[in-house]
């Protein structure tokens, strides 16, 4: 939860996790600090990721495909951006590349842990202050009733990604002091 609170401040400051950790304890994520220049590049990659879950909430998955190709040409393109690309590359991993599945509930499953954590950089980045013309939603829906699934999205009707169709308006916007799950 510290990690999720933690915003990102001007010039990559912040606090750096507790160094070790038990072999019992689960791996720490990333840190969501980043320097002014990193935060930049950030709105470049929401609208990439918001365009593969449209995809995935229209059902397109020839569309999630060319989607999520774009995602990750914009995250290759954003790391390797001498202002602020080093600190993007440990903030977010690599984009799961869709190319390979052959159905929408495989792209759906792949894309949720890559959505969970782009998500909670956008809450740093939207509490910072950064540019943000997106809501965040929550599905309390996938992929049972006791887990919750997150996403980036446009404004607009809400539009569920982990559903599509079958779905497609259940979820509840995540307001700015709520946290992700």
């Amino acid at each position: 939860q510290a990690e999720l609170n933690r915003v990102f401040t001007p010039g990559g400051g912040g606090h750096a996790p507790p160094p070790g950790g038990s072999a019992a304890s689960p791996p720490a994520e990333p840190s969501l600090t980043v320097g002014g220049d990193a935060a930049l590049l950030l709105p470049a990659l929401f609208d990439a990721v918001a365009d593969v879950a449209a995809a995935l909430a229209a059902d397109d998955l020839a569309g999630t495909h060319s989607a999520s190709a774009k995602l990750s040409a914009s995250w290759a393109a954003a790391i390797a951006n001498p202002a602020g690309g080093g600190d993007l590359d440990g903030l977010l991993p690599s984009p799961p590349s869709h190319g390979g599945l052959a159905d929408l509930a495989s792209a759906r499953l792949c894309f949720r842990p890559y959505l969970k954590r782009v998500v909670a950089v956008a809450e740093a980045h939207r509490a910072r202050g950064g540019p943000f013309p997106y809501t965040l939603q929550r599905c309390p829906m996938f992929p049972s009733r006791s887990e919750s699934s997150v996403w980036l999205q446009r404004p607009g009707p809400r539009a569920n990604p982990y559903f599509g169709a079958e779905m497609l308006g259940c979820g509840t916007e995540i307001a700015d002091t709520q946290p992700a799950r």
